[in-house]
């Protein structure tokens, strides 16, 4: 068994998963604005999309922890409150 403070949960290595390969952008697929009538996306696009959505599932992950870690409002690192 590894150390509990560096080992992943099973969500926490899917999101390490779909992160590992993502270079940095954040495709839809979609191609118009009937997103029914898009074509399937590229595999490239959907890798892309899968990281980028693990890193705002991150982001929102880190929003939180600061949110119950009592402060009287939620904000990110580096971001001030009016």
């Amino acid at each position: 068994m590894g150390d509990p403070q560096t080992t992943l949960s099973e969500n926490g290595q899917k999101i390490a998963n779909a992160a590992t390969p993502w270079s940095f952008s954040c495709p839809t697929g979609l191609d118009g604005h009937n997103p029914v009538m898009s074509p399937p996306a590229e595999p490239g696009e959907v890798e892309e999309s899968s990281g980028c959505t693990a890193w705002h599932e991150v982001i929102r992950d880190i929003a939180a922890a600061f949110d119950t870690a009592g402060s009287a409002e939620s904000t990110l690192p580096g971001e001030r409150t009016p």
